[in-house]
This record gives C-alpha cells, sequence and structure tokens, in this order.
C-alpha cells in the first residue's frame, strides 16, 4: 500500500520519492499510539469509546430510583422447529434497576423498537411476577423485582422522545433523563447487561451468531 500511494504521488512530481523498505514502515508502525491504530481501523468514534476512562455513575441507595432501558438486537438466530425456516433475530428491550443490577422487566420479540415495545416492557417492569412465573416455567428462584421507577434514564431514538412515553412518564409519576448523543456510557448498567446476555447465555445455546469485538 506505500509503494503504491508513492508511486501515484510520483506521477505528479519532478523530484520522485523514495520508497522506504520493509523494516522501514514496520519501525514507523510500532511508533505508531494505540488511539491511532484503533480510529484507523474503527475510526474516531470507536476509538474515543474503546480508549477513554469515564467516571463511574454513583449507585442509588435504594431500588427503583435508578432505572435504565434501551434495546439491541440480541446474537441469536431463531427457527422454526417445524419447517426449519429462518424467523429472523430477536429485539430484546430491557429495564434494568442500577441499585440492584436486577432486570425489572423486559420485551423479545421480532418488532423494530417501538412505543409498543416500550410500553410492554415498563408493564412487565412494573407489574408483581409472582411465584405463579417461578412455578409455570419452572425457575430455580423468584424473581422479585417491580415497581414503578423514579427516575428513567433513556437515549434519543425516536420511542423514548415520542409524546406517547413522555405521557405515559408524566401520568406514572416518571421522571426522564435523557442522555446525550453517542454517549453509551450514561446508560453502561444496561450495555453491559447486553453483553452480559449475548455473551454468557445466549453463546451456549444453538443458533447463536458469532460476535468478533
Amino acid at each position: 500500500e506505500v509503494t503504491l500511494q508513492i508511486h501515484e504521488k510520483n506521477l505528479a512530481q519532478t523530484t520522485p520519492l523514495k520508497t522506504p523498505s520493509r523494516s522501514t514502515i514496520v519501525r514507523r508502525l510500532k511508533e505508531v499510539g494505540l488511539w491511532e491504530k484503533f480510529a484507523a481501523r474503527r475510526g474516531k468514534r470507536e476509538a474515543y469509546y474503546r480508549t477513554t476512562q469515564f467516571n463511574r455513575i454513583p449507585r442509588p441507595d435504594l431500588p427503583l430510583m435508578r432505572v435504565e432501558i434501551d434495546h439491541t438486537p440480541i446474537d441469536l438466530i431463531v427457527v422454526d422447529e417445524a419447517t426449519r425456516t429462518r424467523l429472523g433475530r430477536p429485539t430484546l428491550t430491557l429495564c434494568l434497576d442500577v441499585c440492584t443490577r436486577m432486570p425489572l422487566g423486559y420485551y423479545l420479540g421480532f418488532e423494530p423498537p417501538s412505543f409498543a415495545t416500550v410500553r410492554t416492557c415498563l408493564y412487565n417492569a412494573i407489574m408483581p411476577k409472582g411465584v405463579s412465573l417461578q412455578e409455570k416455567y419452572n425457575l430455580k428462584n423468584p424473581w422479585p423485582a417491580y415497581g414503578v421507577p423514579v427516575v428513567i434514564v433513556i437515549d434519543n431514538s425516536g420511542e423514548f422522545i415520542s409524546n406517547n412515553f413522555e405521557n405515559a412518564c408524566q401520568e406514572l409519576g416518571i421522571v426522564i433523563e435523557e442522555t446525550p448523543a453517542y454517549t453509551p456510557h450514561f446508560k453502561s448498567f444496561v450495555e453491559r447487561q447486553f453483553r452480559t446476555i449475548n455473551t454468557g447465555l445466549l453463546k451456549k445455546l444453538s443458533g447463536a451468531t458469532c460476535v468478533v469485538f
């Protein structure tokens, strides 16, 4: 690549540039910093998030004081059991209580993120799960998390900044905290939970996709 670029530049120059040796190129590459290397491969924005240290968000003293909500396509391809037809990759909408680190509610389906998926997730978060849920799915442990969040942290996606979502939170007395664009570290707890689900749980199931970090 270096030789090719020097050749192209020499076409427009009266004094040709000398092509450096391989050892010179290797030595120059070793002098390049981590940020510059990552930026060249993944872009400046990704390099900023991977190499910048952010302050830790204070942990709330009580449950429901701070709840983070977001979506992610899960790393799993769902196939019809009978026909083996590929149904697609579901999207997970998750509410996470920051104090207890416990999932408060979720919605999993093939619909793209919308107010309907957010509303279903919130309904699941607010309503008690009860013992019946544990018995129905033969769960080892109960799921005691439920209740109306005091503060809910969102990003600037359309389903979160809609009038429907704002009106629903206002009726429930929920304070909305909107994070700036391109700042996933402001919702670091739910983002980390997504990674735990994809890399820790779903990779053990058939149909899991390969994720490269």
